[in-house]
């Protein structure tokens, strides 16, 4: 399924964002306003720049946040707004582990 997808959005025909997590070290890579999910995450690996790097989200024409907490446990959602992408994202997270909050939130420009 299409993560994202709002049909009559006022955001470019086709922004794909990504983002790429190591849950080994935490580091993360994002990536975008690209014009294609596989290049959105191709440059998202690209960024995060660790050999565990796993796309661990993308979306189209819609806000993606990524949220981690204790152990580098995650949690990733996406939403219209940036607010409503990181609430959902650390609901997620607290999920798997504590102590969560925001990591990286991306949205496409508008």
């Amino acid at each position: 399924t299409e993560h994202g997808v709002k049909n009559g959005a006022f955001f470019g025909a086709n922004s794909f964002q990504a983002i790429a997590f190591s849950q080994g070290t935490g580091k993360y890579g994002f990536a975008y306003d690209f014009s294609t999910q596989e290049s959105a995450e191709s440059k998202a690996m690209e960024n995060c720049e660790e050999e565990d790097c796993k796309v661990v989200m993308w979306s189209k024409n819609s806000c993606l946040s990524l949220a981690i907490g204790k152990g580098n446990g995650y949690g990733t959602n996406w939403a219209e707004k940036t607010s409503d992408a990181e609430a959902k994202a650390i609901s997620s997270c607290k999920k798997y582990t504590k102590n969560c909050k925001t990591l990286k939130t991306v949205c496409p420009t508008e």
